[in-house]
């Protein structure tokens, strides 16, 4: 892998109103995407450092995400993936397509 700077920002909005708001990612893309799968399932599962309007009650699995991750290149060409869908189906589809995203681009 080149030895480049690639940055990345996720937010997450859930239809609760549940929120968490653009953490930044800098380091080796992969390893940004990994942390950032790791960061919105421990949101998901009720982790305490993020905005919940009600701290006691569970996120249902039928909620809805609004996930919107932004991988900027070294060339400083911004790819914005956003998906809209059931929490886990979206974060399952928005670190598929940040990877294919990666390989397209050819950052390996």
């Amino acid at each position: 892998m080149k030895d480049m700077m690639y940055q990345m920002s996720v937010s997450v909005q859930l239809s609760d109103g549940s929120f968490m708001s653009d953490i930044e990612y800098n380091d080796n893309p992969y390893k940004c995407i990994l942390e950032i799968l790791q960061d919105v399932q421990l949101f998901f599962s009720g982790f305490t450092n993020y905005f919940y309007p009600d701290k006691d009650k569970e996120i249902d699995v039928s909620t809805h995400a609004d996930i919107k991750l932004e991988i900027i290149l070294p060339d400083k060409r911004t790819i914005a993936l956003i998906e809209k869908n059931i929490t886990y189906i979206a974060l399952s589809r928005i670190i598929t397509r940040a990877y294919q995203c990666l390989a397209d681009n050819e950052l390996e």
